[in-house]
C-alpha cells in the first residue's frame, strides 16, 4: 500500500524510474538520494521576496496575508532548534523576540507612506509587541480612515457595476468634405467668399466697434488735460487700459498696403483747441507737412543729432524734448567702461566734456575689486605697545616630542620675535597668560595692545579686558593686515629650510629647525631696523656671538664620570641641535642612541656633518618640508632660547 501511494504521488516520468523497486524502503531510498538537494535557492527567493513586498493597492489585510504565508514557507526551511539546555535559560524566548520584531519591522516597512504617523508610534513604543496587536492597531488606522473618507467605499461599490454595463455604439455619421477647398468640416455652399455674405452680416461686430472712443478721442484726453485744464473724457484707469486697447487694435488692423496714414498725422483738434505732436512708435514720426526739427550729421545710415538742436514742440507752449547726449547715458550704451576710455571718444560721440560725478551701482556690481593693501613699516614708539600674535599648523609630521604647531609672538617696535611649540592650538590660553607674566617680570612692562587674527584660539576677550589691553582683529580672509607676522613665519620657514638641507636631519627635528632658525633671527641685523638686531633693541646692547656653532655639524661630548669605567670612551660622537634657555650648554642629538641631552664640555667639527653622506631620506624631506611652508601660519612654549647668558 505505500508502495502504491509512493507512485500515486510523483509524476509518471518518475514513476516509471522507481516501479521496478523491491520495498517501499528502496524507492523512498531512491527519491531521497536524487531530490534531497539544498533549500539554498527557494530560501534566497522567500527572503526576496518578503524585503521586497510592498503594499501598493492593496489593503492592510490582503497584504499582511500575502507577508504571512512567505513567513510560514520560511519558517518550514528554518525551524527553531529547541534549546538543549530545557528552556531554563530564556534563549528561546529572547530568539522569538527577535523573530517577531523582524516580522514587526518587514510588515511596518511594506507599507505605504499614507500610514507613517502610525508606524512612527508603533517604532517608538510598541515594537516588542506581538505581530498580532501591531496588525490589530493598523487595520484599525486603516477602518478610521474609511469613516472618514466615506466616498472611498462608495466609489469602490460603484465602480464594479460601470464594468458590467456594455459600452452603448453609436453609429458616427460620416464628417462632410468640401468640394472646392477639398477640406472636411463643412461644404462648398458655406463658403461666402464664393457666394457671397448675407445681408447685415458684421453688423453687430461694427456697432460695438463704434460705442468704443477712438484711439484719437484717448490719446487727445492723455495730453489735454494736465495743458490745457479741461476735465478729461476718462479716469486715469480707464484711460491706461482704454489706451492699450487702442493701439492693440490698431497695430492689428493696420493695412500691410501702407495706405493707412499715421497715427500722430491722425490725431486732430476737435477734442482740444490745439494740435499736439505725439511720438507713436510708427514709422513714420513728422506731421502732414515738412518741418524742421533739428540739426544732425548723418554717420553712415544714422543721423547724429548735435548738442541741444534736436526739438520735439507743441505748438502753444515752449516745452521741448532734446537729444539725450549725456556721457551718462554713453556711459550705459558703451557697456560700462572706465571714465578715461568714454572721455576719449566725447568729441566723436558729440558729448560735452562735463566730467562724469554720477555713481552707476553696475560698475560697483561687476568691477570692484578689493582696495590695496599698502605697508608703510611703521613701529610703535616703545616696546610692547603692540605685539603681533599668530598660530603656525597643523603640520602633518609631528615632532619627536608631539608637537604639531607653534605660536609666534613679535613686538612691533624691536620685532624681537618668540615661538612656543603647541601640541593643540587650545594650549595658547595657557601660554599666552605666561607670555605677559613674563614680560611684567622681566621687563617691567605692561603689552598695550594685541593684533591677531580670528582664531577662536586666540580671543582671549575676558584676559584682555580685566587687564585694560585692547584687542585687534584682522578682516575675515585678508591675512594682510596681520602682515607682521604672516612675514616673520616666511622669514622663520626660509631660515629653517636652509638649515635642514645644511645639517640633513630628519623631519621629525623640525621643531629644533624652528627654534634655531628665531635665534639666529633674533640676532641678525635687519634693513628694517637700520641694520641693527633685535636682540640690541630689546636688550640695549650688542648680541654675543662667541658661542654660535654650525646647526647639524659633528661634535664630541665628553661622558660623566659615575657612568664609564677606566676602559669605557671618554667622549661620544653627536650632532649639534641647538641651545638651552637658562643653562650654559649646547643640545646634541646622539648618533648611536638617538637620545638628545645637554652638555657644556664639547668639541665641535663645524665643517663635518655626518647626515651628510646618508642621502636616503633627503628628498622625501625636502618633498614634505614644502608642504610644511604651505601649511599656513601658526607655533608654543617651551625651547625658546634666550641671548643673555650663552
Amino acid at each position: 500500500m505505500v508502495m502504491a501511494w509512493l507512485l500515486q504521488s510523483v509524476s509518471q516520468e518518475i514513476t516509471a524510474s522507481i516501479m521496478f523497486q523491491d520495498s517501499a524502503r528502496d524507492m523512498w531510498h531512491d527519491l531521497h538520494e536524487r531530490f534531497n538537494q539544498g533549500n539554498g535557492p527557494r530560501i534566497f527567493q522567500l527572503q526576496t521576496s518578503v524585503h521586497s513586498i510592498k503594499q501598493g493597492d492593496s489593503d492592510v489585510n490582503t497584504y499582511f496575508t500575502r507577508l504571512k504565508a512567505l513567513w510560514d514557507e520560511l519558517k518550514e526551511f528554518q525551524p527553531i532548534v529547541p534549546c538543549s539546555c530545557g528552556c531554563t535559560c530564556g534563549a528561546v524566548e529572547r530568539l522569538l523576540g527577535y523573530y517577531t520584531r523582524d516580522q514587526i519591522l518587514q510588515f511596518l516597512t511594506g507599507l505605504n507612506d499614507s500610514y507613517n504617523p502610525i508606524r512612527a508610534q508603533i517604532l517608538l513604543y510598541d515594537l516588542l509587541s506581538p505581530l498580532s496587536k501591531v496588525f490589530s492597531m493598523i487595520v484599525l488606522e486603516e477602518r478610521q480612515r474609511c469613516l472618514g473618507n466615506p466616498a472611498s467605499l462608495i466609489a469602490a461599490a460603484v465602480v464594479p457595476n460601470h464594468s458590467t454595463k456594455p459600452p452603448l455604439s453609436r453609429s458616427k455619421k460620416p464628417r462632410p468634405s468640401c468640394s472646392h477647398c477639398l477640406k472636411p468640416g463643412h461644404l462648398v455652399q458655406k463658403k461666402n467668399f464664393l457666394h457671397g455674405f448675407p445681408p447685415g452680416y458684421g453688423a453687430k461686430r461694427r456697432q460695438e466697434e463704434a460705442s468704443k472712443p477712438t484711439i484719437h478721442q484717448v490719446l487727445a484726453s492723455l495730453v489735454a488735460a494736465p495743458i490745457s485744464g479741461k476735465q478729461p473724457l476718462f479716469s486715469q484707469n480707464e484711460l491706461s487700459q482704454q489706451l492699450i486697447s487702442l493701439l492693440s487694435q490698431q497695430l492689428l488692423n493696420s493695412s500691410p498696403s501702407g495706405d493707412t496714414q499715421p497715427i500722430a498725422s491722425q490725431i486732430s483738434g476737435n477734442p482740444v483747441d490745439f494740435l499736439w505732436i505725439v511720438d507713436s512708435g510708427a514709422t513714420h514720426h513728422a506731421p502732414t507737412q515738412t518741418s524742421k526739427i533739428g540739426i544732425a550729421k548723418k554717420i553712415g545710415k544714422l543721423f547724429f543729432f548735435e548738442q541741444d538742436s534736436c526739438w520735439v514742440q507743441s505748438v502753444q507752449s515752449d516745452f521741448s524734448i532734446h537729444s539725450c547726449t549725456e556721457m551718462d547715458q554713453w556711459h550705459c550704451r558703451l557697456g560700462h567702461p572706465s571714465l578715461s576710455i568714454t572721455q576719449s571718444i566725447n568729441k566723436t560721440l558729440f558729448v560735452s566734456d562735463k566730467a562724469y560725478d554720477n555713481m552707476c551701482s553696475i560698475c560697483h556690481l561687476a568691477k570692484q575689486k578689493c582696495l590695496p593693501f599698502i605697508s608703510h613699516n611703521n613701529m610703535s614708539s616703545a616696546p610692547f605697545d603692540l605685539v603681533h600674535l599668530d598660530i603656525w599648523g597643523p603640520f602633518h609630521v609631528i615632532s619627536i616630542e608631539g608637537y604639531k604647531y607653534f605660536l609666534t609672538i613679535v613686538d612691533d617696535h624691536s620685532r624681537f620675535t618668540w615661538v612656543y611649540m603647541l601640541k593643540a592650538k587650545s594650549d595658547v590660553q595657557v601660554i599666552i597668560p605666561q607670555f605677559f607674566s613674563l614680560i611684567a617680570t622681566q621687563f617691567s612692562a605692561t603689552i598695550k595692545v594685541v593684533r591677531c587674527d580670528n582664531a577662536k584660539e586666540l580671543n582671549l576677550t575676558s584676559f584682555y579686558v580685566t587687564r585694560g589691553i585692547d584687542q585687534f582683529h584682522s578682516c575675515v580672509d585678508r591675512p594682510q593686515q596681520n602682515s607682521v607676522v604672516e612675514r616673520k613665519h616666511q622669514h622663520i620657514l626660509n631660515m629653517a629650510w636652509s638649515l635642514l638641507f645644511q645639517s640633513h636631519l630628519s623631519l621629525p627635528y623640525w621643531s629644533y629647525l624652528i627654534n634655531m632658525a628665531v635665534y639666529l633671527i633674533n640676532t641678525t641685523p635687519s634693513l628694517l631696523l637700520k641694520k641693527k638686531t633685535t636682540f640690541e633693541l630689546l636688550y640695549n646692547k650688542l648680541p654675543s656671538y662667541d658661542h654660535l656653532r654650525c646647526f647639524g655639524c659633528l661634535a664630541y661630548a665628553s661622558t660623566l664620570d659615575r657612568s664609564r669605567h677606566k676602559f669605557s670612551p671618554r667622549s661620544k660622537a653627536c650632532i649639534f641641535i641647538g641651545y638651552l634657555h637658562g643653562m650654559k650648554a649646547y643640545t646634541l642629538l646622539d648618533i648611536e642612541s638617538q637620545q638628545i641631552f645637554h652638555s657644556r664640555d664639547v668639541i665641535f667639527y663645524e665643517n663635518i656633518f655626518p647626515l651628510k653622506h646618508d642621502q636616503s631620506n633627503v628628498a622625501n624631506d625636502q618633498l614634505l618640508l614644502s608642504k610644511m611652508f604651505l601649511a599656513g601660519s601658526h607655533s608654543s612654549p617651551e625651547s625658546q632660547p634666550s641671548l643673555q647668558e650663552i
